[in-house]
């Protein structure tokens, strides 16, 4: 996503393709976001250099074939990983985000977003994006 690309340009957090995996252990589960984000180095798991510990952001479109598993499974286990503020799922079908995030107390709460007008803050990267620079260009109504 070239909006968040840009709001990182020259601070210490890099956007990571979906060809990086994030493991949420050493030993697993690993998944491959659609996006990620990580502040410093990346902590990889191994030298195959292709597997990071250490994510602040994962951001997933959601798909008719995949919407389930990744509501019900990936964000359920990404909350285990310890460096992560924001996990943000992405319709596809209608403007609608769902932004998972971690409170300054650790507990994880959410916020549904599906007003072309409203913004996605990223406090933990310092960004916002406007859901219409999201949606640009495509004609989806907002689900209310």
């Amino acid at each position: 996503m070239t909006l968040l690309q840009t709001q990182l340009s020259g601070g210490n957090c890099r956007t990571h393709s979906a060809d990086l995996r994030i493991a949420v252990s050493k030993r697993g589960p690993f998944f491959y976001p659609d996006l990620s984000v990580i502040c410093g180095e990346p902590a990889l798991t191994d030298k195959t250099r292709d597997c990071a510990l250490n994510p602040t952001v994962v951001i997933e479109v959601l798909s008719k074939s995949t919407r389930k598993y990744d509501r019900e499974v990936k964000v359920a286990r990404y909350t285990e990983i310890p460096t992560l503020r924001h996990t943000v799922l992405i319709s596809q079908q209608a403007i609608f985000i769902e932004h998972h995030f971690r409170t300054p107390d650790g507990k994880w709460k959410i916020d549904k977003l599906d007003d072309r007008k409203a913004s996605l803050g990223l406090a933990a990267v310092n960004a916002v994006l406007p859901l219409a620079k999201i949606y640009e260009g495509l004609s989806l109504q907002s689900r209310a």
